[in-house]
């Protein structure tokens, strides 16, 4: 059962810390986290809830 004591804040923190990160095209190398281009990454529903749900 989901923590009904999260915060959407809470929520976002997990939806961010779980995107799989993805790469900017316009720029050289790999881009480390956050980016205008593709922002925190791809979200997989099934990563922030088994986080969500511990």
């Amino acid at each position: 059962m989901a923590n009904p004591h999260l915060s959407p804040a809470d929520i976002n923190r997990a939806l961010e810390q779980t995107a799989l990160d993805m790469d900017e095209l316009n720029t050289p190398g790999f881009d480390v986290g956050f980016d205008y281009a593709t922002g925190y990454g791809l979200i997989q529903a099934d990563r922030p809830i088994a986080k969500i749900l511990v």
